[in-house]
């Protein structure tokens, strides 16, 4: 027999597998409850007070805002190489890459932090970048690889950052 939270956690699985909703749901986005840590896979920690929340799972960048957004939370910004390098530390055991919540959306080759509007003052990228790709690249993500910042394709799906508002 199955317990309850065997039968829960299938159930999640079954509804990311099959882009269904449950609970909460816009634009086909799947919220499951209103707080960190409930999917499974998802880790939550904290720096100097500021809680932030890493996805377990996969959406593009638009969803992950949404996503975060929903859980009372943004995509991150990353301000200082102290903050960047604290945030590869929690996720140094993922070889995933994350998004953060810069885009150069607005106006090409001028990235700025989506949840504030402020320019991107701090940055941290990979050699060559950014480079906008086949002229589509306006979102950054974070490398947990190589410790580096990367400028892609927006639709594209990647673990991401939450932090608290």
């Amino acid at each position: 027999m199955f317990s309850f939270g065997q039968i829960f956690l299938l159930s999640i699985f079954l509804v990311l597998a099959q882009g269904l909703s449950l609970g909460d749901h816009q634009n086909g986005e799947i919220v499951i409850g209103k707080e960190p840590g409930k999917l499974e896979n998802s880790t939550t920690f904290t720096i100097e007070g500021r809680n932030y929340f890493v996805s377990g799972h996969k959406l593009n960048w638009d969803k992950a805002k949404r996503s975060c957004w929903n859980m009372g939370m943004q995509l991150v910004a990353i301000e200082s190489l102290e903050e960047n390098n604290a945030i590869l530390r929690e996720v140094s055991g993922d070889r995933s890459a994350f998004w953060t919540s810069g885009t150069d959306q607005g106006q090409e080759g001028y990235f700025v932090w989506d949840t504030t509007g402020q320019s991107v003052g701090f940055s941290y990228w990979a050699h060559g970048e950014p480079n906008n790709f086949f002229g589509n690249e306006h979102c950054i993500k974070m490398k947990s690889s190589s410790h580096q910042w990367n400028d892609n394709a927006c639709w594209d799906s990647e673990k991401y950052i939450c932090e608290q508002l």
